[in-house]
This record gives structure tokens, sequence and C-alpha cells, in this order.
């Protein structure tokens, strides 16, 4: 009776069979929707669909004996009825997810509801594991990517080093302030598994949901590091939307990040690989509200500065002093003339840790610059 599928009735899919549901989903269910006709929107829908399923999959696993939210009812529109109802109460959980009006509103049809229903409603996502999920999440993320510039998928290879390079101990409070999809922040609670592994998935989810913040712009890929961290032992509470940068917009933007948990000076640890790009440049007048100094001429003005450098600063303020920041960067940050100002910036800031080589193809198809993963220590508690 489908009416009364419980946790236990659900199968674990395999990787490939979870990835072509998703592909199949996107490509043939959410992009016939009538209501909902563009594709970054599409995208959205079916995140927070997804969002749903793993919320009715935590508390079905909680509760075996009662049936799971989300499910097939007698018609569609019962379904869809059922699964809106579920959203609401889930915008209700995480309101630094759901900032705008917008992202509030679960606008597919009651048709393409209950055929994504159909779909993925027989499956038990949460105990797939990270990899597999983040595999088969790939087909979202790289569709999500393809909708804006400067934002690249970090390798796996290239996480896994960088965690590594900058030595989490447990004591650490990481934020990555370009989150993405969250790459960075699962890999810190799967090294933390790795380096203490009599700690349990209690302990460690305990853990991820007080030493792990992370801030994204984008919602799609707050989505996903949401969905993917539940997965991964639920570390998704302290993911919020916002942009990092500017802080002067802080306040009337996203007043959840001035909660003083993203304050600066709370960190030891910062990962992130941020947006970059010679084109993705943030104004003179935006660094200046935000005491971005780097962006500062020795005369006192402001020049227009690449995003990924005042990330670098953004990072340098969040850490406390002997805190460490890893970093993907541009290699012309550091070696070229033109970026001389930035050498002398880091100087008195921040002391060289490690300089990491990542290979030119480790970023084929998305990035032609050629980048280093960095390791700096917080030396100064100038601004």
């Amino acid at each position: 009776n489908i009416q009364t599928t419980t946790y236990s009735d659900l199968v674990e899919p395999t990787e490939q069979i979870f990835r072509k549901v998703i592909s199949d989903l996107l490509d043939k269910v959410v992009i016939s929707d009538t209501m909902v006709t563009r594709r970054e929107e599409q995208l959205d829908q079916l995140c927070n669909l997804l969002l749903i399923k793993l919320e009715s999959d935590k508390q079905g696993k909680s509760d075996p004996d009662r049936a799971v939210i989300f499910r097939r009812m007698e018609s569609a529109k019962k379904t869809a009825a059922a699964v809106r109802e579920a959203f609401e109460n889930l915008v209700d959980v995480y309101p630094e997810t759901f900032t705008t009006d917008n992202d509030k509103r679960l606008r597919l049809s009651d048709d393409t509801i209950t055929a994504c229903v159909d779909a993925l409603s027989g499956l038990r996502l949460l105990d797939m594991g990270v990899a597999s999920v983040a595999v088969a999440f790939q087909v979202l993320r790289s569709e999500a990517l393809k909708q804006g510039e400067g934002q690249y998928f970090t390798p796996q290879a290239v996480i896994e080093a960088g965690v590594r390079l900058v030595g989490l101990e447990q004591s650490d409070i990481i934020i990555d302030p370009a989150c993405g999809t969250g790459g960075f922040l699962v890999q810190s609670m799967i090294e933390m598994k790795r380096r203490f592994p009599k700690m349990s998935d209690s302990a460690l989810s305990k853990w991820s949901q007080t030493h792990i913040f992370g801030i994204e712009k984008d919602a799609i890929g707050l989505k996903l590091t949401k969905a993917i961290m539940q997965i991964a032992g639920d570390g998704s509470a302290h993911c919020a939307r916002g942009d990092s940068v500017r802080t002067h917009k802080w306040s009337t933007d996203f007043p959840h990040l001035s909660s003083g948990a993203f304050r600066d000076g709370r960190f030891s640890v910062v990962l992130t690989n941020p947006p970059f790009g010679k084109n993705l440049k943030v104004s003179a007048k935006d660094s200046r509200l935000s005491n971005l100094t780097i962006a500062a001429h020795e005369d006192g003005g402001f020049r227009d500065l690449e995003i990924g450098l005042l990330f670098l600063q953004r990072a340098f303020q969040l850490l406390k002093k002997g805190g460490r920041v890893g970093i993907v960067l541009p290699e012309t940050y550091f070696f070229s003339p033109n970026y001389r100002f930035v050498i002398e910036w880091i100087k008195t800031r921040l002391r060289p840790v490690v300089v990491a080589n990542i290979p030119m193809e480790a970023f084929q198809g998305f990035c032609r610059a050629k980048t280093n993963f960095y390791v700096f220590e917080k030396v100064s508690t100038r601004s």
C-alpha cells in the first residue's frame, strides 16, 4: 500500500541509478512544467523537492513505524498538497536558506510534483553516503554552474588535499564564505571522521552543527550544500544565504548574517575556492563601504578589484589570530608585477605556510587560469 510507505520500505539506490533519476527529472519532467520555464528556476525548484525528500527520510528514519511524508497519495492534487505543506515547514526550519519571497514558494505544477514524488519516493537517500550522492548531484552542480561565470566546481582531489593541508583539529571552527555546493565543508566532516575514527555518528553530527559554517550567494548552491551535508551527518544548520564580501549590506539584505554566528575574528579555519576572473570585480565603492583595504590605493582611494582577492581579505577578517586560511587563487595574483600591492598587503597580515600546485587540467572545462592552493596563517589583527 503506497499510502503506508515507511522508511524500511525504501530502497537504497546505486550511484548510477540515482544519477539517472536526477538527470531524467531535470531533462524530462521539470523542464516540461508549465509553471516554471527558466532553467535556473527549474534547478532551484528541483533542489526544493530534494530537500523535502531528505527531510522526509530523516523523519522516517527517526520514526520507522510512521508513514513517510514524501509519498504518493490518492491523487496528484493530494500528493502536491502534502508536499507543499512539507515545504512550508522546511522554510520555517531553515529561514536562512529561504530568504526571499521567491525562495519561499514551491511553484511547480501538481503534475510535476507528483512525477517527482513517483521518481524519488521509493529511494532511501539518507543512507547512500556522501561520495555517492555528491557524484550524482554533479548533474545538478554542472547545470547550476552553467548559469553564472566565475563559479567553478572544485575537483574532489583538490578539496581533499586542501582540507588535509590546513590540518584540522576538533577545536577548529570552520567557515567557507563562498561554499558553492559545500565541497570543503562536507570534506571537513569526512576528515574529522578519518582523523578521529572513534567519534560516533551522533558526535560527528553534533560537532558539525557547532563547528562548520558556510555562506553562499547562489540559492541553488546553498540548497545542494544543505542536501549533501544532511546526508553526511546534518552539518547544515549554519549554512546561510548571503554575500560574504559586501558586508555593508548585511543589516538590510541578509540580517541573519549579523546575528554574531558569522562575526569577524570567530573562526580558526577558512577553506574556500572563491569565484575569480578579470571580469568579476567588486566596485571601489563597495570595497570602501565594507572596509576591504586590499582594494585601497596608497593615497587612500579605492580601486575596482577582482573578487577573489577580496575573498582573501574576508578570510583574514573572519579568522582569529593564529588561524589558517586555505584558498584556491590564480597564480598571477602573487607573481605578476601588476599585483605587487597584494604582496605588500599580505606581508604584515598573513604568513605563507603552503603553496600547492594545482595542475591546469584540474579545472579543465571550467577555468583556464593557472591556480594554486595557498595556506596562510593570520599573524596580525590589523584590518
